[in-house]
């Protein structure tokens, strides 16, 4: 049943970055494996926001930071309430970080677009 839903969940996120962390054994090593995936992905989030603020206006300068800062509440609540839905509840901490994993990588991506738009 757990591998079944860790399937579940790989075949649900679009970057599958992580997927290589569910391979290890050891629920810590696991949790340790999306945890430095997790902030390299956030420093590549922050590089393309921070790309973002240096190329807009004032006006639009101030509607991106109320946006991100939305986002990031977005973000920690629904992967929270993602991770809690889940039958199996000894992968909560590896469920949540895989969905903070995916949303930063996807947020990125979005953002740097934005910079090509």
């Amino acid at each position: 049943m757990k591998k079944l839903l860790l399937l579940a969940i790989a075949s649900t996120l679009s970057a599958g970055v992580w997927a290589d962390c569910f391979s290890i054994d050891s629920s810590t090593d696991k949790r340790e494996c999306l945890q430095k995936k997790l902030v390299i992905a956030d420093k590549q989030l922050l590089s393309a926001y921070q790309e973002n603020l240096g190329t807009t206006t004032p006006e639009t300068k101030q509607q991106l930071i109320k946006a991100q800062r939305l986002w990031v509440q977005y973000k920690e609540a629904d992967c929270f309430y993602e991770a809690n839905r889940m039958d199996d509840r000894t992968g909560f901490a590896s469920n949540q970080l895989a969905c903070l994993l995916d949303k930063s990588i996807s947020r990125a991506k979005e953002l740097r677009e934005r910079l090509n738009n």
